[in-house]
């Protein structure tokens, strides 16, 4: 948005938008204004001063024709400071590019429910109420409630998404409790998707849960699964649901992402858009070679194979996912695991990127 979009709309400054001097955080001196990854180095003592003189003048929800003529004639009074048309054009125009002011029309007040979704819409540029309206239209499936189901099932339902359809058919054990966040030792015995569905539905009252006692055996089962928008594929069994889930949603131009890990690393991606991605299987994986080529001592090996799970990588495949899932809903961004698999080493500050480019030949959706 540009200052001449809204002429007459009354703008204030972001809330997220944070200004410091500093001598020492880099090599010179450097003015630091907003936060995270919109935040700004100013390297002009003097842009820094009228900088920040501007941002302190907004805070209060102002047409950008107010806010010029009162700076101005602050300007012009002034015996010891001084600010041109152009610099203050500049500095607004700067302060819409960088997504650092609201306006007033479409902010929302501290305690509404959504408020910091809005702030983190606004943050990408975007109109806050229109993205979370798109929210609220939107139906995911997630599929497999384990450890990282439970952290992106509550994220989808306390944020607004509209209807989320919980799909499993285990029941919660003593040993969930460590990192299956939303189940409770009374839960013990019961299927996950009714427990998870209670307990989401005690933290938001507006939002559409549906369950789906579903157990994947095999690739037709996937014809089961209720219409959605969004596939999260959280299931790690059986050892082919990842592939199955892949043939199944390009040839139904469904989208997905998996979220998983492998012992100590948060595994997410890829993310499939069809039409716009690369698939799954754009790229061969080795574990996922057939069974018949292995030995006797691997098939020995692997048989029992039970996989680390903890409640940090659980968490962290969940938290980098469910950042995918809003951008997608939400249109705004671009998520991170398209065309690729980000894994999130927990034993050392590591990401590993695994590229998957568009496969002409794919045995899948290359003729699709």
């Amino acid at each position: 948005m540009s200052s001449s979009d809204e002429s007459h709309d009354r703008f204030y400054l972001a809330p997220y938008v944070k200004a410091r001097w500093s001598n020492t955080a880099y090599s010179r001196p450097v003015g630091l204004f907003g936060s995270g990854y919109h935040q700004s180095r100013i390297t002009s003592r003097s842009f820094w001063r009228d900088l920040t003189y501007v941002a302190a003048s907004w805070i209060d929800p102002q047409s950008v024709a107010d806010l010029k003529d009162a700076i101005l004639s602050t300007s012009i009074r002034s015996r010891t400071w001084s600010l041109s048309v152009e610099r203050l054009d500049q500095i607004v125009d700067f302060l819409f590019y960088h997504s650092f002011l609201i306006a007033e029309s479409i902010g929302s007040s501290p305690d509404h429910r959504y408020s910091r979704n809005f702030l983190h819409f606004g943050l990408y540029g975007n109109h806050p109420q229109k993205t979370q309206n798109l929210l609220a239209s939107s139906t995911v499936i997630v599929l497999g409630c384990g450890g990282i189901g439970n952290h992106i099932a509550h994220s989808l339902a306390t944020s607004g998404v509209g209807q989320i359809i919980l799909v499993d058919h285990d029941r919660v054990e003593l040993s969930n409790l460590t990192r299956q966040i939303m189940f409770t030792e009374n839960d013990i015995g019961q299927h996950k998707v009714h427990a998870l569905k209670r307990s989401l539905e005690a933290r938001n009252r507006s939002a559409h849960i549906a369950t789906c006692l579903l157990e994947i055996q095999r690739y037709t089962d996937l014809k089961d699964l209720p219409e959605s928008d969004l596939i999260v594929v959280s299931a790690d069994h059986p050892s082919d649901i990842g592939m199955w889930v892949n043939e199944y949603c390009v040839s139904q131009r469904k989208s997905y992402i998996m979220v998983g890990y492998i012992n100590d690393i948060s595994v997410i991606g890829p993310f499939y858009i069809p039409g716009k991605t690369s698939c799954y299987a754009c790229k061969t994986f080795s574990f996922h070679e057939q069974e018949a080529t292995r030995t006797d001592s691997e098939l020995r090996i692997n048989k029992r194979f039970k996989t680390a799970s903890f409640p940090s990588v659980n968490a962290v495949a969940a938290g980098y996912a469910t950042g995918d899932i809003m951008k997608y809903l939400g249109g705004f961004g671009s998520p991170l695991a398209v065309d690729q698999r980000i894994g999130i080493h927990s034993m050392e500050a590591r990401m590993e990127l695994q590229k998957i480019p568009k496969n002409l030949a794919c045995s899948v959706c290359s003729s699709v």
